[in-house]
C-alpha cells in the first residue's frame, strides 16, 4: 500500500500532505491519516466547516489555534495536539506557519469506543489531549515523532487504535445503523421516523445519539443538509434556488439563513472563497475524501 504524497514549494516556503488509509479493520471507522509537515514563512487560517465526525490532531512540535468563526460560539483552545468532536458551526484553525503532525479523522462512534467517554463531551469542544480531562488518549504523539517516516507512522497508529477499539466499549449496532439511514437520506428522514424503526421514544432516541454520536439526530440532519449543498456548490454554477431544493431546504432563503449560521458566511461568498485564485486552488485540500470541509483563508 502506497501513500498519497502531494508537495510543493511555495515563496513562503515548502508544505507536504501524506495521505494513507487505515487498516483495513479500522476501515469505516476510522476514516483517514494525513501527515503533515508546513514549513512556511506566514501564518495560515483556514476555515473548518460542520462535518459529522472527529478530529484528533497529534502534533510533532508547534501549536495550533482553534476558534469560534461568526455567531458560533466555543471556547478557543491552543494545543499541539488535539481532538475536535463534533461541531455545529464553522471554526477557525490558524498557526504560524510551520507544522508538523498526523491527523486522524473518525466516525463519532469509532471517538466513543477511542475515548471511552459519551461523545456530546466533545460536541462543539476542542480538547487539548496533553491536559487532564478524562480522555484516554490512545495514542501518545511523541512515539509517534520518534519513528523514521510517515508509513513507520501510520503502522505504528494502526496498531494502537486496533488495541483501543477491541479494548473500549462497544457502540450500539442500531445506533449505527440508524445513522447511516439518517446519512444516506442527506439529512431528509424525519426523525419521527428513526424513532418508530427503533421502537424507541423520541427522547430516548435522543439520548442514544448523544452518547455515541454527539448531537441529536435533528442536529445531525441538518449537518448533512448542509454538507449536500456545500457539495453542489461546489461543483459547479448551479443555481441557488436548485441548491436548496436538492438539498431538502424549503426554499432558498432558508438555505441561506441556514449556510450563514453554519459556515459564517453566504452561499455566494464561500463560493468566492472556493474559487479564489491560482495562490487560493494550490492551498486548497479538503481534510476528508467525500466531504467538503475546508477553506482557506487569506489576508488576514
Amino acid at each position: 500500500m502506497r501513500a498519497q504524497v502531494r508537495h510543493g514549494v511555495t515563496p513562503a516556503g515548502t508544505w507536504e500532505v501524506v495521505s494513507w488509509p487505515p487498516h483495513p479493520r479500522l476501515r469505516g471507522q476510522v476514516l483517514g491519516y494525513r501527515g503533515c509537515r508546513l514549513g512556511l514563512e506566514v501564518p495560515r487560517r483556514r476555515l473548518e466547516l460542520p462535518v459529522d465526525v472527529v478530529t484528533m490532531f497529534l502534533g510533532f512540535g508547534e501549536p495550533m489555534r482553534v476558534h469560534g468563526a461568526g455567531t458560533h460560539v466555543m471556547a478557543s483552545a491552543t494545543a499541539v495536539s488535539l481532538v475536535a468532536g463534533p461541531h455545529e458551526g464553522a471554526v477557525i484553525g490558524e498557526h504560524r506557519g510551520r507544522l508538523c503532525g498526523i491527523e486522524v479523522s473518525m466516525t463519532s462512534l469509532a471517538a466513543f469506543t477511542l475515548f471511552g467517554l459519551p461523545v456530546d463531551r466533545l460536541t462543539n469542544r476542542v480538547v487539548d489531549l496533553t491536559e487532564p480531562g478524562g480522555f484516554r488518549v490512545p495514542v501518545v504523539a511523541g512515539a509517534l515523532a520518534a519513528l523514521p517516516d510517515w508509513p513507520a507512522r501510520f503502522a505504528r497508529l494502526d496498531e494502537l487504535l486496533l488495541d483501543r477499539l477491541d479494548a473500549g466499549p462497544a457502540w450500539s449496532p442500531q445506533v449505527e445503523h440508524l445513522w447511516q439511514r439518517l446519512r444516506r437520506s442527506r439529512g431528509r428522514l424525519a426523525v419521527s421516523a428513526l424513532a418508530a424503526e427503533a421502537g424507541w421514544s423520541g427522547r430516548h432516541l435522543e439520548s442514544r445519539f448523544r452518547q455515541q454520536l454527539g448531537l441529536t439526530p435533528k442536529r445531525l440532519a441538518r449537518i448533512l443538509r448542509l454538507q449536500n449543498a456545500l457539495h453542489l456548490l461546489t461543483a459547479g454554477n448551479r443555481p441557488l434556488a436548485h441548491v436548496a431544493v436538492d438539498s431538502g431546504y424549503y426554499d432558498q432563503a432558508h438555505l441561506g439563513t441556514d449556510f450563514k449560521a453554519l459556515t459564517s458566511c453566504t452561499p455566494a461568498e464561500f463560493r468566492r472563497i472556493r474559487a479564489g485564485t491560482p495562490a487560493v486552488q494550490a492551498l486548497l485540500t479538503d481534510r476528508l475524501a467525500g466531504h467538503v470541509t475546508s477553506a482557506p483563508l487569506l489576508g488576514h
